[in-house]
């Protein structure tokens, strides 16, 4: 989902299923994306990286 362009509709549909789990299940896995997800995948750590400056730069 982090490496795709804009599509709501599927994130809509993940947030169908998302919220069948618990409360904690949910977070954990939340965190496990987080965290792994963007240690892993040197794709994701560039993009994460680009966003953050680019929100930097409209908050100045």
């Amino acid at each position: 989902l982090s490496l795709l362009d804009v599509n709501s509709c599927l994130a809509i549909e993940l947030w169908s299923l998302m919220k069948l789990f618990p409360f904690d299940i949910r977070y954990g896995l939340y965190g496990q994306w987080h965290e792994d997800t963007y240690r892993k995948t040197p794709q994701l750590m560039f993009i994460k990286q680009d966003v953050t400056d680019k929100t930097r730069a409209i908050l100045r």
